[in-house]
């Protein structure tokens, strides 16, 4: 039985008892998905990613988890120990576990206790309560540190902020424009080669000059890429995407149609994406505009344009979703996951 816009109307939830060991052969990764909720009482790892459709992760306490990638509609709930590349959900919450992560993107972080480890944090609200962290950025409408948190972030960008006075954060810069100036001005005279490597991977190129040592000659900037789609359509898609892929440089994309084994492997969800749409569209020529303009670059393996259409223009996209095929609207939450991109709430494209 199904309620409405095809979600189950009671997913069951699922248990992984303790002694129940899913193992997982060397060299390969598999992916553990299912559409309620997920409770995982005993250590899991070598996965591809865990998914939860319509409920919530929870890693009990005493449970180390190391998974690629983890997702889940609604909660992941971390009393245990998780490692993965990637979180996404509606509300993460650590609760005296410790979490070490690349990304968080949600609409509410919630940690209390134990060690919090990530190189940027992307939600609406977030509160860290009596925690040690290692965070690189958090971009957040509000942010809220109380009960003495430990550690370092470097870079806090938010409208709203409370911290407690008995916090004790080194960093505390609120963007990575007054972190560069800082940089420029101190350098190598009090920043460690661990710190420094960090700071490379975590900002973009301009902080890359900053921190190396000065050259005789600047290399000249490489002019940006121009994007020109051969496809336009009535949401006035075509003109923005070029601009954005202009603002973000990038490799040329691959000749439509040619196969790269490699993008594939390294984008496993866009490589099903694409074979998702080309099922149910075939060449693309009578699929709507939308549909059509993320087919072509699909196949050229363009995710600089990918990423222009699915992050400015969320309420577009969505607005448009509601007359997909189920096929469809799959290949395009599986790109909006490669991607990193939370979808629209409900009602926002109207």
């Amino acid at each position: 039985m199904r309620g409405e816009k095809g979600m189950p109307s009671s997913p069951e939830a699922m248990v992984v008892p303790k002694g129940a060991k899913i193992t997982v052969p060397p060299g390969v990764e598999i992916g553990f998905d299912v559409q309620g909720d997920l409770i995982l009482q005993e250590s899991q790892a070598g996965f591809n990613q865990i998914t939860s459709h319509y409920g919530s992760i929870l890693i009990d306490e005493g449970v180390s988890v190391v998974s690629r990638n983890i997702r889940a509609s609604k909660m992941v709930r971390v009393k245990g120990e998780l490692e993965t590349a990637n979180i996404m959900a509606e509300k993460v919450a650590v609760e005296n576990g410790a979490v070490k992560t690349r990304t968080i993107k949600a609409r509410e972080v919630s940690v209390k206790g134990g060690h919090m480890e990530s190189r940027s944090i992307e939600a609406g609200n977030v509160v860290i309560d009596g925690t040690t962290v290692e965070i690189g950025t958090i971009n957040a409408e509000k942010m809220v540190l109380k009960n003495g948190v430990k550690g370092t972030i470097i870079i806090s960008q938010a409208k709203e902020r409370s911290i407690d006075e008995r916090c004790q954060i080194k960093g505390g810069f609120e963007s990575d424009i007054e972190l560069l100036g800082y940089l420029a001005k101190y350098r190598r005279e009090i920043l460690n080669e661990r710190v420094l490597s960090q700071l490379s991977d975590l900002l973009k190129e301009e902080s890359k000059f900053l921190l190396e040592e000065p050259k005789e000659e600047a290399k000249p900037a490489e002019e940006p890429r121009e994007v020109v789609p051969e496809v336009e359509n009535e949401f006035g898609i075509t003109e923005k995407v070029q601009q954005v892929a202009q603002d973000q440089p990038a490799p040329p994309p691959t000749e439509e149609g040619v196969v790269d084994e490699a993008f594939d492997a390294a984008h496993p969800e866009l490589k099903r994406a694409r074979m998702l749409l080309e099922a149910e569209h075939g060449t693309g020529e009578d699929a709507t505009p939308i549909i059509k303009v993320v087919l072509q670059y699909l196949r050229r393996n363009d995710v600089t344009s990918l990423r222009g259409i699915f992050s400015k223009w969320k309420k577009v996209v969505a607005k448009a979703e509601r007359e997909f095929t189920p096929g469809t609207k799959e290949a395009f939450q599986l790109i909006r996951y490669s991607l990193g991109i939370l979808p629209s709430r409900e009602g926002e494209g109207e």
